[in-house]
């Protein structure tokens, strides 16, 4: 009996220590995102291969939710560089990749297609869930809007992470869209 309660301390420990990191890390989002808002931030803006950025947020993410089912492909120009500051164009697929295990818990498979039209860079981040309802699309972007789900304890954040990708896409000259949102999924 005396394992069995060593045991089951050994785990409370672990998952208060696991949530005491995210919830660091989400502080951290909210100082960092002060900073860039006022400008005290310099980003490095560099040459960088769009598809290590990604492959970087998915191995990230495999650390921090190591019970996740994700699944990804990049489709296209997998080669495709962009003028970016790499951590943070990291940080914006991670986010992508949070919202997906947040939202879609029943089907965690994203296609990402890279293209180039023009000398633009196009990603589409093409998510298998539920959706985002019509009355809630035109909100995701906005600081600490979080969509309504059935079970808001299932999902934990502050509703930051679109609205920090949209702003750090704007910094580095990206912006980013809701494309498309039905019961098919999800394309930003």
């Amino acid at each position: 009996e005396g394992m069995q309660s060593i045991k089951k301390s050994d785990r409370y420990l672990s998952i208060i220590e696991n949530e005491n990191l995210k919830l660091k890390k989400q502080v951290e989002e909210i100082l960092q995102l002060g900073r860039y808002e006022q400008n005290t931030y310099q980003l490095d803006i560099q040459l960088c291969q769009i598809s290590d950025c990604i492959h970087e947020a998915a191995a990230e993410l495999a650390i921090n939710y190591p019970d996740s089912k994700l699944n990804y492909k990049v489709l296209g120009k997998a080669d495709e560089t962009a003028l970016a500051d790499p951590n943070h164009l990291r940080n914006v697929f991670l986010n992508l990749f949070e919202n997906v295990l947040k939202y879609c818990p029943d089907n965690q498979s994203v296609s990402i297609k890279i293209s180039k039209v023009r000398n633009k860079v196009s990603v589409d981040f093409s998510d298998s869930g539920p959706g985002i309802p019509p009355k809630h699309q035109k909100k995701v972007f906005k600081r600490f809007y979080r969509v309504p789900v059935s079970d808001t304890h299932q999902v934990k954040g502050f509703g930051i992470g679109l609205f920090y990708v949209r702003f750090i896409l704007r910094k580095m000259n990206g912006r980013i869209k809701l494309i498309k949102s039905d019961n098919t999924g999800t394309t930003f």
